[in-house]
């Protein structure tokens, strides 16, 4: 099975890679992309906390 993420940059850290992650432990090849060129950039949750070093 295959699965499309689409994101923004400047995502809350926790809405893009807790899904992914939890579609990988399921056995689901993942791609992730943006309607922007280039890298995007996640952001802390609200609390303050990262997923992924900055």
């Amino acid at each position: 099975m295959k699965a499309l993420m689409i994101s923004a940059d400047n995502f809350e850290d926790s809405e893009l890679l807790v899904p992914y992650y939890r579609l990988k432990e399921a056995g689901v090849e993942v791609a992730v992309t943006s309607l922007s060129r280039g890298a995007i950039k996640g952001k802390p949750d609200r609390n303050g906390h990262r997923i992924l070093g900055s």
